[in-house]
Formats: C-alpha cells, structure tokens, sequence
C-alpha cells in the first residue's frame, strides 16, 4: 500500500498494558518497566495512523 504525502506528521508514545517489575542484573534492585509504542498519524490528511513502533527513545521515531 502506498503512502501520499504526509505534510504534518503526528508523534506520539502511548503506555500499553501494565507496567511491570523486573530484577536489574547490576544493582539486584526491582525496577518499574513501562511498556510503550510511539504512533505515527497524518495529522493533516486522511490517511489516519501510519504506523507503530515499539519503544518511546529517539531510536524508535527515527526507525519508524
């Protein structure tokens, strides 16, 4: 499926599920782990979302 132009594209990170508890192999502290997803939307066209990619880092927008 082809994408038309996107002139403003919409980022955003979405929590899903809940969080969860995991033990850090350096400190043998629990630490929270939030799961997240950044979206991608055409914000000012009809496409709606254009797609998903695990994670919230800089990392993730720019492999998106």
């Amino acid at each position: 499926m082809a994408i038309d132009t996107v002139r403003v594209l919409g980022i955003d990170e979405t929590r899903r599920g809940k969080p969860r508890w995991v033990l850090c192999e350096s400190t043998g502290k629990r630490v929270r782990q939030d799961p997240w997803d950044t979206g991608f939307v055409d914000i000012g066209g009809s496409q709606g979302m254009l797609g998903q990619q695990c994670g919230r880092t800089t990392a993730a927008v720019v492999e998106g």
